[in-house]
């Protein structure tokens, strides 16, 4: 075969496929649809191309949503520039799972666009796509977030994988993420961690771990009734509890590092015949 012909049938096979996948977008296949649209969107026919990545976004494909999204930021053709119709596309682009819509989600909150600035929004979204394997804007928030909003975000992660929202629900990596953030300062988290641990969610129940987080966020300023579950532990687990929450404000974990409060817990525990406690207290002297 020489190479005329061999480009005559690779064009025809082209033209054959192409009206394969026309039939079938037709018919509302949305993978069909979105592979039309970057079909036109190669070929430099912004407007048909615009037409398929709708009808694929109105049926839930991320691809699509995410690319009518960048044509509502870029000002495509047939479309005037809206961002707050580029970052609604672009979340459910997101919430679905599309790394890439992440990072660019991530962005928006980051730079204001078609949403509030939120770097801790920003900040969460951005850990959620370097998790699906696209860390660009992590890398460039990491640096710059003190540990508070790297906290704070962490803390909007495990949320999410608590809930299942936008992620599959993952108690146990809701937990990781909220003790991440509850050992940066977060108090919400350190409320949410205390919340696992006593009710044993995503983790070991562990009523000692439960006492010292609750306290330690309240202390923190979380607005929570620890007292719900902190009355129902038993004298041990109540004393266990402030000799650990004592070495927190020793060691700075969670919290500005404060000896002061720590003495004031090793004592509370001591009184309740806690051999670690006394020792701590006896080292602080």
């Amino acid at each position: 075969m020489n190479l005329f012909k061999k480009k005559n049938k690779a064009l025809s096979e082209k033209l054959h496929n192409i009206e394969t996948l026309r039939r079938k977008a037709d018919h509302g296949d949305r993978l069909a649809q979105y592979e039309i649209a970057e079909h036109y969107s190669h070929a430099g026919d912004e407007k048909e191309a615009v037409r398929w990545y709708w009808r694929a976004a109105e049926q839930g494909h991320a691809g699509a949503q995410l690319a009518l999204g960048d044509t509502y930021y870029l000002c495509g053709i047939g479309i005037g520039a809206d961002m707050e119709e580029a970052a609604k596309w672009v979340a459910k682009a997101a919430k679905q799972g599309h790394a890439t819509a992440q990072d660019v989600l991530g962005n928006y909150y980051n730079e204001g666009i078609g949403v509030c600035k939120d770097y801790v929004v920003a900040y969460a979204w951005a850990l959620l796509a370097s998790i699906n394997g696209v860390s660009e804007l992590k890398e460039e928030l990491l640096p710059t977030l003190p540990a508070k909003e790297i906290g704070a975000g962490e803390c909007i992660l495990g949320t999410w994988y608590f809930n299942g929202d936008g992620v599959l629900k993952d108690l146990g990596e809701a937990v990781k993420w909220f003790r991440s953030a509850a050992e940066k300062g977060d108090s919400a988290a350190q409320s949410r961690l205390s919340h696992c641990y006593f009710n044993g969610i995503g983790t070991g129940k562990d009523d000692v771990q439960a006492y010292a987080w609750a306290k330690l966020a309240s202390f923190n300023g979380d607005i929570h009734k620890d007292d719900d579950f902190t009355n129902k532990m038993d004298s041990e687990s109540i004393a266990t509890g402030e000799a650990l929450l004592g070495m927190f404000f020793l060691d700075g974990t969670g919290v500005q590092r404060n000896y002061t409060e720590a003495l004031k817990r090793f004592h509370a525990a001591a009184k309740k015949d806690h051999a670690g406690a006394k020792y701590n207290i006896g080292e602080c002297f």
